[in-house]
């Protein structure tokens, strides 16, 4: 199934002990209109975990005992590779749950909370195009209160800033962005400007900076033909309204790079400019795609000395997938 075939069938048929971290160690503060949350993380390298495209509830059809039932292959995934990983910090990165059929928004989010508190580590969240509720407000409070979340985006439109490390000297800021239903506009350039202009200001310690977001830029794109890209295209970059712009207002910021979702058969890196764009492995075995791809998650491996990450794909039966700088697959010749 293909992303034109699930995106019709989701709307006709109403588819729907880590090392060295305490998980109490995060502090928040408001700086001259900014939120910032730390996350107090001692010891190296830092391990990141991307989980991406969950769609709970992709299949709700007003039984909502059938439909948690359906979610359960996920869940279990979700802690095996949790418990594989160990890592400091989950992120997950947009269609968690499968946007709001009969106002159930709210129900599928509170599930999906449930789901992350049990996993017991530190994690945040970014808003993906079909995570969609009738009452936002509530949603960014059940965001900001559930346990282990870092969630910060409440009076920003679903923008926050993550520091990892300790608070007078961050190993890694992650730049959490809300990319909405469209893609990435100006609305959050504008917010990322006041950022970094107030971090500038206050002489915050600068360090290595990450966007994080759902739907890609279409330099996604041009960077997959990038000599040393590596990874798996199944699909056609959907960028959707995304300007174009966002690329530029990273590389004057120092975001050295980003990582999205959305697109369930890529999982690919490539670079443009200086950036390098990555995608993650789409994780929620309902969604589309796994007939191509294989669901999974991504471990980030971030290594403050050199200020350099890597990454490899896990994968339900226990393998990891680290393509080599120019090993590329499409699904053409996969």
């Amino acid at each position: 199934m293909n992303r034109r075939h699930f995106l019709r069938q989701a709307g006709v048929a109403l588819l729907a002990g880590s090392m060295g971290f305490s998980r109490r160690a995060t502090a928040r503060s408001t700086s001259s209109g900014v939120d910032i949350v730390h996350l107090k993380v001692s010891g190296s390298p830092l391990r990141l975990l991307q989980f991406t495209d969950a769609h709970f509830f992709i299949r709700f059809q007003e039984d909502m005992t059938q439909a948690k039932d359906s979610n359960i292959p996920t869940v279990d995934l979700l802690k095996q590779l949790v418990d594989r990983a160990d890592p400091h910090l989950i992120m997950v990165t947009g269609d968690f749950w499968h946007d709001n059929p009969d106002g159930n928004g709210l129900n599928f989010l509170a599930y999906g909370l449930d789901v992350m508190a049990r996993l017991e580590r530190p994690w945040l969240f970014t808003w993906g195009n079909h995570d969609q509720v009738d009452d936002l407000n509530r949603a960014h409070r059940m965001l900001s209160e559930a346990p282990h979340s870092l969630y910060a985006g409440a009076t920003s439109a679903g923008n926050y800033l993550v520091r990892i490390g300790p608070e007078n000297q961050p190993m890694l800021d992650l730049f959490c962005l809300n990319s909405g239903k469209e893609g990435l506009k100006q609305p959050a350039r504008d917010w990322m400007d006041h950022v970094v202009q107030r971090l500038s200001a206050e002489n915050v310690a600068e360090t290595t900076r990450v966007a994080v977001f759902h739907i890609p830029l279409r330099q996604y794109r041009e960077a997959w033909e990038h000599p040393e890209a590596k990874g798996f295209k199944g699909e056609n970059v959907s960028y959707y309204q995304e300007d174009g712009q966002n690329l530029a207002c990273f590389a004057r910021h120092g975001i050295r790079a980003t990582i999205c979702g959305h697109n369930h058969t890529n999982d690919y890196e490539g670079i443009t400019g200086n950036t390098r764009l990555v995608y993650g492995r789409a994780t929620g075995l309902n969604g589309y795609g796994g007939e191509v791809l294989p669901k999974g998650a991504k471990l980030y491996t971030y290594t403050p000395e050199t200020r350099d990450f890597s990454w490899q794909t896990l994968l339900p039966d226990g393998s990891t997938w680290q393509p080599a700088p120019g090993d590329k697959t499409t699904k053409s010749e996969g």
